[in-house]
C-alpha cells in the first residue's frame, strides 16, 4: 500500500511562503501540496499545474509522489496520483453568491463525471459555518454545506483549531471534503499550528493512501533490488568471481540449470561488491540552516502569545498591540533570514561554474525540466493496464500458413552440419554491444558487470552457450522482461496505441540474442539470398539517409523518361509484436537455415 503527505494552504501570494512551503514538503520527505493564491507557477514544470487564472496550484515533490494532471477550471484543479484524484480549489472572499455557484457547479460536472473515483476536494473556500469550525453561518457556507450534501461529499475536517489567524480575527475557511470512496483513503487529518508557514493561513495535513490490491505495489517491491553501482568495489567483485568459478564445477544436469547458475554468480558477486540502492529522502531544502529553524520555531511562539492575548478577557488593546507587533517582528525576521540564506546559496553555486562547469549548475539546468517520478501506469488502474499490454501483445491463436519457398535450394545431398561452439572471440563481439548506462532486466545486474566480469567468465560462458545452442534452449529465465510502457506525449493514457513498450531482458540473454543474430545475418548474407536492398532499417551499414538517396534516385530516373511517380507510405500498427511465430518460423525454415 502507498502513502503520501498531502498538505494544503493558501500562501497569500507571499514568495518566502511558498519557499517555506516547498521545505516543509521536503521534511515530510516529499509529497503533496493544494496551494491557493501561490506566489508563483514555473513555467511547464513537470511538478506543478494550476487553474488558468493561476489561482490555484497542485505541487508534487518526490519520486513517488508524481501526479498525472486531468484538467483545470475556473478557481479548480485536479490531478491523479495512484487511483485518487486530488483537487486543489481557491473561492476568493470577495466572490459574488451567483459567481460562487456556478464555480462549484463546474466542479459539480467533473466530480459526477467520476463517481467511482476516489476525490479528495481540499481548499480555501472563504465560507463559514460551524459544521467545520467556524462560530456562525454565512451566505457562503450555506450555499457550500447544501452543495457538497447535494453530491454526497463528506468533510474530513476534524477538531476546532482554525486554519486562518489574522490581525481581524481567527475563523477555519480552509476545508477538506472527499467522496465515500475516498474517506478510507485519508487518515490523520490535523491543523499544523506548531509550524509558522508566513501566511495568514496555517497548514492542514493529513495522509491519503491507496487501497492494498493494486499491481503498482508489488512492482515497486520488486524494484527495490537495486545495486548503488557508483560504489562499486573492483577488488572485492574481481574476488567474488574468481572464488565462484574456481575450481570448475561440474556442469548440471540441465541446461536450464547451466544458466540459472550463470545468473546466480553475477547476482552473489553484485551482492558482495555493491550496496543496494537506498531510497534517500530530501531533508529539507538547500537554503535551511539551522538559524532559519530557530526563528521559525520563534515565530510560532510569537503567533501563540497573539492569539492567547487577544482571546483573554482582560488583555487590553495595547497588550494586544504589543503581541501582535511582536509576530510581525518575529515573521519578519525569518523572511530575512530565508532571502539571505538563498542569496547566499545561489552566489555559492554561481563561484562553482569557473571551476566545474559540467557540475551542478548544468546538472540542475539540464535536468530542472525533466520528469521524475514512477511510470505513468501507475496512475491507471489494474484492469486498465492488462488491457493495455494485451493489446500491445495479442495471443496468437491462429494458425498461419507457412509461406512457400522462393526457390528450391535442396540440392539432394545431406549438408553437413556445422559446429556450434560459441567461441571467445563471438563472446567478446557481443560483450562490447553492451550499452552503459542502460537499464537492466528482471536480475537487475548492470551491463557493466558483466564487461568487467568479461576476462573472467569467458570459458564459463563459452560452455554454457555452446551447450544452450547444442540442445536448442534458449532458457526460460532469460526469456523473462520487465516491460516499461513509455506514453507518447499528448496522448490519452488509457489508449494502448498511446504508449511504446519497451521490454527490458537480462544482459545475459541478450549476449545469447546477439550470438544468434551474428550467426544468422552472416549466413544470409553469405548465400547470396540476402535481405532486400530496399530493406533498409535494422541493418549495419545502411540507414535512413540511405533510403532517401535511393528514393531521390529512382524519382530522377522516372523523371528523365518521362514517368509519373507516386509515393504510398504503409505503417504497420505494432508490427513486430503481433507477427505470428509461424511465419518467423516459416522464413526460418524457407531459408533452410542450419541448426548451428
Amino acid at each position: 500500500m502507498a502513502s503520501t503527505t498531502l498538505i494544503q494552504i493558501n500562501t497569500n501570494h507571499a514568495r518566502r511562503a511558498q519557499d517555506l512551503l516547498l521545505h516543509t514538503l521536503a521534511e515530510c520527505g516529499g509529497g503533496i501540496a493544494l496551494i491557493s493564491e501561490p506566489f508563483n507557477i514555473p513555467d511547464k514544470h513537470p511538478n506543478w499545474m494550476s487553474d488558468p487564472a493561476g489561482s490555484v496550484a497542485i505541487f508534487w515533490l518526490g519520486n513517488d509522489n508524481a501526479c498525472n494532471p486531468i484538467t483545470s477550471g475556473t478557481g479548480w484543479t485536479a490531478a491523479k496520483w495512484r487511483n485518487i484524484i486530488v483537487m486543489a480549489t481557491y473561492l476568493p472572499p470577495s466572490i459574488n453568491l451567483e459567481d460562487m455557484e456556478t464555480s462549484l457547479e463546474e466542479i459539480s460536472d467533473f466530480i459526477k463525471r467520476t463517481p467511482a473515483t476516489p476525490i479528495l476536494l481540499g481548499g480555501d473556500f472563504n465560507a463559514k459555518s460551524p459544521e467545520w469550525g467556524c462560530k456562525f453561518w454565512d451566505q457562503k457556507g450555506r450555499l457550500l454545506a447544501d452543495w457538497a450534501s447535494g453530491l454526497g461529499l463528506l468533510l474530513v475536517n476534524r477538531g476546532d483549531v482554525n486554519t486562518c489567524v489574522a490581525w481581524r480575527g481567527e475563523s477555519t475557511v480552509d476545508i477538506t471534503w472527499a467522496n465515500y470512496s475516498a474517506v478510507k483513503h485519508v487518515c490523520n487529518w490535523r491543523v499544523w499550528e506548531e509550524l509558522e508557514t508566513l501566511s495568514d493561513h496555517r497548514y492542514v495535513g493529513m495522509i491519503i493512501s491507496t487501497s492494498g490490491n493494486r499491481t503498482t505495489d508489488a512492482r515497486k517491491n520488486s524494484d527495490q533490488k537495486k545495486w548503488a553501482l557508483r560504489k562499486l568495489n573492483m577488488d572485492l567483485l574481481m574476488t567474488a568471481l574468481e572464488s565462484a568459478t574456481w575450481p570448475e564445477d561440474i556442469p548440471a544436469d540441465e541446461p536450464e540449470d547451466e544458466a540459472k547458475k550463470l545468473t546466480r554468480i553475477l547476482t552473489d558477486a553484485c551482492n558482495m561488491a555493491m550496496p543496494l540502492c537506498s531510497n534517500t529522502r530530501v531533508k529539507g531544502a538547500y537554503w535551511w540552516n539551522e538559524s532559519i529553524a530557530s526563528l521559525r520555531k520563534q515565530a510560532v511562539i510569537k503567533q501563540r502569545a497573539f492569539t492567547r492575548c487577544r482571546r483573554r478577557r482582560r488583555s487590553t488593546q495595547e497588550e494586544v498591540d504589543q503581541a501582535y507587533e511582536d509576530y510581525r517582528e518575529a515573521r519578519r525576521n525569518l523572511r530575512i533570514a530565508i532571502t539571505a540564506a538563498k542569496t547566499a546559496a545561489w552566489a555559492e553555486l554561481m563561484e562553482t561554474i569557473d571551476s566545474d562547469p559540467w557540475g551542478r549548475p548544468y546538472k540542475i539546468i539540464s535536468g530542472q525540466y525533466r520528469r521524475r517520478g514512477p511510470p505513468a501506469t501507475e496512475m491507471l488502474e489494474s484492469q486498465q493496464i492488462t488491457e493495455i499490454v494485451t493489446t500491445l501483445f495479442p495471443r496468437d491463436t491462429s494458425q498461419a500458413v507457412i509461406p512457400t519457398p522462393l526457390e528450391d535450394i535442396d540440392s539432394g545431398e545431406e549438408e553437413e552440419q556445422e559446429d556450434p561452439t560459441v567461441t571467445e572471440e563471438e563472446i567478446t563481439r557481443a560483450i562490447k554491444g553492451i550499452k552503459a548506462n542502460k537499464a537492466p532486466g528482471p536480475d537487475n545486474v548492470p551491463g557493466k558487470i558483466i564487461t568487467l566480469a568479461a576476462d573472467i567468465l569467458l570459458p564459463r560462458l563459452c560452455r554454457v552457450f555452446t551447450r544452450l545452442l547444442r540442445e536448442g534452449v534458449f532458457p526460460r529465465e532469460w526469456k523473462r522482461a520487465s516491460l516499461v510502457l513509455i506514453p507518447k506525449p499528448g496522448k490519452p493514457l488509457d489508449n494502448a496505441s498511446s504508449f511504446r513498450p519497451i521490454c527490458l531482458i537480462d544482459e545475459l540473454g541478450k549476449l545469447m540474442e546477439r550470438i544468434i543474430n551474428c550467426r544468422l545475418t552472416e549466413w544470409v548474407e553469405s548465400t547470396g539470398r540476402g535481405l532486400s536492398v530496399n530493406q533498409f532499417g535494422f541493418r549495419k551499414g545502411h540507414s535512413t539517409i540511405d533510403a532517401i538517396q535511393a528514393v531521390k534516385k529512382y524519382v530522377h530516373k522516372s523523371n528523365e523518361k518521362g514517368e509519373t511517380v507516386l509515393a504510398t507510405s504503409l505503417d504497420i500498427a505494432n508490427a513486430f509484436n503481433t507477427i505470428p511465430w509461424p511465419v518467423i518460423m516459416g522464413a526460418y525454415e524457407n531459408y533452410d537455415y542450419q541448426d548451428t
